[in-house]
């Protein structure tokens, strides 16, 4: 499997694994329209976003982890392109 431009396959060839791509933090586009962001963000800036994500679920606590313990293709993170 070839990965696209930026991205990196967690994968080799043959693996009968799902297909795991790792991709740069400067390539994702956070969606200011999400129905699960609460009403009251005003900050829908991509900077605002992060903030707010990083207060509600300790995103610094969760890089730890998965530098610690590894990606777990059980929990799988699923963006979209386009």
């Amino acid at each position: 499997m070839n990965a696209p431009e930026g991205g990196v396959s967690a994968n080799p060839e043959g693996s009968d694994q799902p297909d795991v791509e790792s991709w740069p933090v400067s390539r994702l586009d956070l969606d200011p329209e999400n129905a699960r962001l609460p009403e009251t963000l005003t900050d829908r800036t991509q900077l605002g976003l992060l903030r707010w994500f990083d207060e509600a679920y300790a995103l610094e606590e969760l890089a730890w982890s998965m530098a610690e313990r590894g990606y777990s293709p059980e929990e799988p993170r699923l963006t979209l392109t386009g």
